[in-house]
């Protein structure tokens, strides 16, 4: 509960990049919920849409350009569905700019950061 963008980021960058970096994946299907937006009701977590950017594009680098598809799942909050879709969109189209709502990462999510890095220490889990 609570985490915010840096969490994911952190957890992205120690866990999902070496696991994809040995498994060398030829595609990459995102299922892109923003339940996890701080203004969503169904979640205790706490992203903005602009911590989705950094996300999308680090997963859009696994794979090259034509080996990416991404489906809509859901969000309960419209306008952080939208902002957060766009978000998402812009990175899809290699559009650059000001989020369309600032990040969250390094926000009050430090203490979830380094609770992670306590969890996901363990090698077993790579």
């Amino acid at each position: 509960p609570g985490a915010t963008g840096d969490v994911y980021l952190y957890a992205f960058d120690e866990l999902v990049a070496p696991i994809a970096d040995r498994f060398k994946p030829t595609w990459v299907l995102v299922s892109a919920g923003f339940d996890a937006h701080r203004n969503d009701p169904i979640t205790e977590l706490s992203l903005a849409a602009g911590d989705y950017g950094p996300l999308t594009a680090r997963a859009l680098s696994l794979v090259p350009a034509g080996r990416r598809l991404v489906m809509l799942e859901g969000g309960y909050d419209l306008e952080a569905l939208t902002l957060s879709s766009a978000t998402v969109l812009r990175q899809l189209a290699g559009v650059d700019g000001a989020p369309l709502e600032k990040s969250t990462s390094g926000g009050p999510g430090g203490g979830a950061v380094r609770h992670a890095r306590d969890f996901w220490d363990h090698e077993e889990l790579l």
